[in-house]
């Protein structure tokens, strides 16, 4: 029997789900931008759940980022894969944003050791991860200050890399000895939440569908206007 596998990425602003038949890529849809995300996603997953049940087979496992990034795309992609991981019945991995967007920035650099990962929280914040590729599973995924990642960046080891929308940034002052990977790379696609959701499977690193909650690491504009003044 085929091992059916449901990759869902709606982190980014342009969001791609993907299919795996065995542990190797079916195929990749890239969710439209000029559509709502809940509606392109719902289609996408109808159509490669057909593949699945033209095969005869039935899903074995749903991986999802499950943050941080965009609020409404995270709540929609999540929601997605929980309600149908619990309604077939079938194992859910959750995958962080970034350690996407590193897995693909090393596998595209294999002479980088160490990557720093930076990404656009907005309100003046950056999403980071620093990655070393020998120990990656033990990264973890913060947020710092606009201001901050500048001096960060500026201090960053020589021969490290560097990636994420983050690190396009005008402002920033690169090190001609930092390898900037190239943008293409910056951007999470599904079918690395499948590679990666497919390690945390084989690790037995799964998440109850009813526990799986999106990690927005930070408040909403909303939550952030409701809190008090320090000053």
């Amino acid at each position: 029997m085929t091992c059916w596998q449901l990759a869902i990425e709606t982190s980014a602003r342009v969001g791609s789900i993907a299919l795996f038949a065995d542990g190797q890529l079916d195929r990749q849809i890239e969710l439209p931008a000029t559509e709502r995300t809940a509606a392109s996603l719902s289609v996408a997953m109808d159509a490669l759940l057909c593949v699945v049940r033209d095969a005869g087979g039935q899903l074995d496992l749903i991986s999802v980022t499950d943050g941080p990034g965009s609020f409404t795309g995270l709540r929609i992609g999540v929601t997605a894969a929980k309600t149908l991981a619990y309604a077939v019945n079938c194992k859910l991995t959750a995958v962080d944003t970034l350690a996407v967007i590193g897995q693909q920035c090393l596998d595209a650099s294999p002479e980088i050791e160490f990557l720093q990962i930076g990404m656009k929280a907005y309100r003046g914040q950056i999403f980071t991860r620093t990655l070393d590729r020998n120990q990656p599973d033990i990264a973890e995924t913060t947020v710092m200050e606009g201001t901050a990642w500048s001096h960060f960046v500026e201090r960053l080891p020589h021969h490290w890399g560097l990636g994420g929308d983050a690190a396009g940034l005008k402002e920033l002052k690169i090190s001609s000895k930092i390898f900037l990977v190239d943008p293409q790379y910056w951007h999470p696609q599904a079918q690395t939440v499948g590679l990666l959701g497919a390690i945390q499977a084989d690790k037995g690193h799964f998440v109850e569908p009813l526990a799986l909650m999106p990690r927005y690491l930070r408040p909403s504009a909303a939550e952030e206007k409701s809190l008090p003044s320090t000053s």
